[in-house]
């Protein structure tokens, strides 16, 4: 606090020397002012603090609210890379599955045309056969 200005404090300035009452008087005032800016202090620190509290607070929700949403958008990408690996997968044996199905179908009627033929050919020779 500013040095008190009463006569008792500024000696030498021509102004007479306080009472011991006036004197004890001026320190009550001169401490309850002290107490009053200590108790002020004491208040602006602790609003301080509540609000740097209360911002602390306010990050680490943000911070976890971020965290949170990176986690989810983390397992999404994980879940449609799953899924499209899976879809490529099976896209893959059904393609596996008609080509050997194609292989086997072009096989019988290889046989079938086969078979055919062996038999034209035995009429064809039964045929030559009765006519000689």
């Amino acid at each position: 606090s500013p040095p008190s200005t009463t006569p008792a404090a500024a000696p030498g300035v021509g102004a007479r020397a306080a009472t011991p009452a006036e004197a004890d008087a001026q320190w009550r005032l001169d401490e309850e002012a002290r107490r009053a800016e200590q108790i002020a202090l004491e208040r602006a620190v602790a609003e301080s603090l509540r609000d740097q509290k209360a911002r602390q607070q306010r990050e680490a929700y943000v911070e976890r609210m971020r965290l949170e949403q990176e986690e989810v958008l983390r397992l999404q990408a994980e879940r449609v890379r799953r899924e499209t690996a899976e879809a490529a997968d099976r896209a893959r044996r059904e393609a596996e599955e008609a080509k050997r199905r194609e292989a086997e179908e072009a096989k019988r009627r290889r046989e079938e045309q086969r078979r055919r033929e062996e038999e034209e050919d035995r009429v064809r020779l039964e045929q030559q056969r009765r006519a000689e």
